[in-house]
């Protein structure tokens, strides 16, 4: 990649921010990115992209993304659905209560609407405007169905198969959000107190932490802001190129192990999203 080439990326580079707190002043880092081609919505590839976005006319599409409190959504006091028995599962996947274990879940998603079909997509912008949220007992949050953050690492890791994107010289694994991959994770601690202990240990996942993006939330069933910024724009390009521009999807998973009182359980989030494009 040409010298002005790199310099035109580095200028095009957008910032993608999910945030409870005031954030503003945010530079984008310079960073390579490997030309690969973009075939799902048959975009060109990446150089050209920066070029584009640089050159032609940007429209701007903006949307609130609420995930709704999971009780108001579901109508439900107890949101978390259980099998019957350790030898069932439910319809769509959940297991049996095991204290301490990934055993039941709830998923929302959200689309964002209105993206056409033949538009390229420059940059995203993400706000949270909640100061306060709180959780119960593990969450993943997804764009396109790969896990964008989540409070259990360890999950993700040791049980998902990543892809892989050239970030500034660096292999930035992208992982597949899977329930069946994840369920039945032990989370806390087991009869011989062995275990990740995740409501007293953060084992915190965030995209792209190795090239600058950086993530805070509370642990498990406490409340507090949270905080990310500085997505690295190609992991954002690739993620967007991984499902049709009509069908960009945002997920929120929450899970639970035996507590139907609490598990499963979230507060109020929106999300305001600012999407930039040109058409090609």
């Amino acid at each position: 990649m040409s010298k002005l080439k790199i310099l035109l990326y580095i200028c095009a580079a957008a910032l993608i921010t999910i945030t409870y707190q005031n954030c503003s002043g945010i530079a984008a880092s310079p960073m390579a990115v490997s030309a690969t081609a973009m075939n799902t919505n048959g975009n060109p590839n990446l150089e050209d992209i920066v070029s584009n976005c640089q050159n032609s006319a940007l429209f701007t599409k903006q949307q609130t993304v609420n995930f709704a409190d999971s009780r108001v959504e579901t109508g439900r006091t107890q949101v978390c659905e259980f099998a019957a028995t350790a030898t069932q599962e439910t319809a769509n996947g959940n297991l049996s209560k095991l204290n301490e274990y990934l055993r039941s879940r709830h998923e929302q998603k959200r689309t964002l609407s209105g993206i056409p079909s033949n538009a390229v997509i420059c940059s995203f912008e993400i706000n949270a405007t909640n100061l306060n949220y709180v959780y119960d007992d593990i969450f993943y949050l997804t764009y396109n169905g790969y896990i964008v953050a989540s409070n259990f690492k360890d999950s993700i890791l040791a049980r998902t198969q990543p892809e892989i994107v050239n970030v500034n010289g660096q292999a930035i694994s992208l992982f597949p959000y899977d329930w069946t991959k994840v369920r039945n994770e032990l989370f806390g601690l087991d009869a011989n107190g062995n275990g990740p202990n995740i409501n007293s240990n953060p084992n915190d996942y965030c995209l792209g932490q190795s090239a600058g993006t950086t993530c805070q939330w509370p642990l498990s069933q406490q409340t507090g802001n949270l905080q990310m910024k500085n997505f690295p724009l190609p992991l954002m390009i690739t993620l967007a190129d991984k499902k049709p521009l009509n069908d960009q999807t945002f997920g929120l998973i929450i899970t639970g192990d035996d507590n139907p009182n609490d598990d499963c359980y979230h507060s109020d989030l929106n999300l305001d999203v600012t999407v930039k494009y040109y058409l090609k």
